[in-house]
């Protein structure tokens, strides 16, 4: 079922609200009413919000405390994201090698540079622009919509409350709110990751105070010889097939230009593999990873422009309990208890392009054996 709707799922260590689904009127209450369902269809694959795959996805996260949606958007929308994202990488002359000309590439009135540098770069998008500049934006060429796409899509989806009730559907967690993280410590934004440039890394101030819920739309390029690669292998796998079917044995010679082959071809940089960076790990606060997180390495593969990436935990490997691939829109939502963090590992120059996404955390309403359990906690510690 999920290989062919393609589904990619993934797990963290984590608690959610609910167990189990015991019954099927328990499994009626998570179901979309005709209006919800009306709103959700202008920009949700149909796949996902029929009842009996929404089940499935309840009971994978209820599990797993983690899924993945790809192909999420509806393809009217992805297809114009995809376009406007290859055009501005392009634009800005980034990625696939190309050194960026500098670390302001890409900002403008309405991406905003954010910092310090010790903890994160990225650009975000700031909507908040002057009438005369929005007159020059209607003038814009479409190849320069990606911000206004995302954000348009976080105002009337990600914002909504109907998208609320679709995560309680998946999810069973009730989300409540949700702020600017320079407010009440939850993000709510456009942002864009810059191959050569972009990161944000795990500190004791991004930790986990209260569970929350995080949803986060991520579009991202592939290399287009990955498409040529895979066909090679194709090719490759008939060949051999069809050999084996006619008894004949491979020469030595043609077999170690075949293994060369496949060698530069595994050289191709790919978002899966993690070769392009820009995947998201989850980390334990209480793990000895937690002090390594405030110390930071520079990126093994030094680029030409001499740009140091940050993000990556020394004990990544053996502290982190998810790490989320990035694709081309794709939803993850992990549910983050108390005293997880969270950080972007840095977008190679490698890599195919940047990494562009929509990031909500939603406050989530806890049960009463909940709360009851962490007044229990806070009066052990007194």
């Amino acid at each position: 079922y999920y290989a062919e709707n393609k589904l990619a799922l993934t797990t963290i260590s984590a608690t959610p609200a609910s167990t189990s689904i015991k019954d099927k009127d328990e499994d009626e209450e998570f179901q979309l009413s005709p209006s919800d369902f009306e709103y959700l269809s202008k920009y949700i694959n149909p796949i996902y919000l029929r009842s009996e795959d929404m089940s499935l996805l309840r009971e994978k996260f209820i599990d797993d405390s983690a899924v993945q949606l790809s192909d999420f958007l509806i393809p009217n929308i992805s297809e114009k994201m995809i376009k406007y994202t290859l055009n501005e990488d392009k634009n800005d002359e980034i990625g696939n090698e190309r050194a960026p000309k500098s670390y302001t590439v890409g900002t403008s009135d309405e991406w905003k540079l954010i910092g310090p540098p010790h903890m994160q770069r990225y650009l975000s998008y700031n909507p908040n622009i002057t009438k005369d500049n929005n007159n020059k934006n209607k003038n814009k060429n479409d190849s320069y919509d990606a911000g206004s796409c995302l954000n348009k899509i976080k105002i009337e989806l990600f914002n909504s409350e109907q998208f609320a009730r679709y995560l309680t559907c998946i999810t069973t967690l009730k989300p409540y709110g949700y702020k600017d993280e320079d407010d009440h410590g939850l993000c709510d934004r456009v942002r864009r990751f810059r191959s050569g440039l972009d990161y944000t890394v795990a500190h004791y101030g991004a930790m986990t105070e209260i569970p929350r819920l995080d949803a986060t739309l991520c579009f991202v390029n592939d290399d287009p010889r990955l498409d040529e690669l895979e066909e090679k292998i194709r090719e490759r796998n008939r060949k051999e097939q069809a050999k084996i079917d006619a008894g004949d044995d491979c020469e030595e010679e043609e077999e170690e230009e075949e293994e060369e082959e496949g060698e530069d071809d595994e050289k191709i940089p790919d978002w899966e593999t993690g070769d392009c960076g820009g995947f998201e790990c989850y980390i334990s606060a209480d793990s000895d990873a937690a002090e390594a997180a405030e110390v930071f390495q520079q990126e093994d593969n030094n680029n030409s422009s001499g740009n140091t990436g940050y993000g990556k935990a020394d004990d990544e490997d053996e502290s982190t309990l998810l790490s989320v691939s990035p694709g081309c829109n794709m939803l993850s939502l992990v549910m983050r208890d108390k005293g997880l963090m969270r950080f972007i590992k840095y977008v190679s120059a490698s890599a195919p392009g940047s990494r562009w996404d929509v990031v909500t955390e939603y406050a989530i309403v806890q049960n009463d054996d909940e709360d009851s359990e962490e007044e229990d906690d806070s009066e052990e510690e007194n």
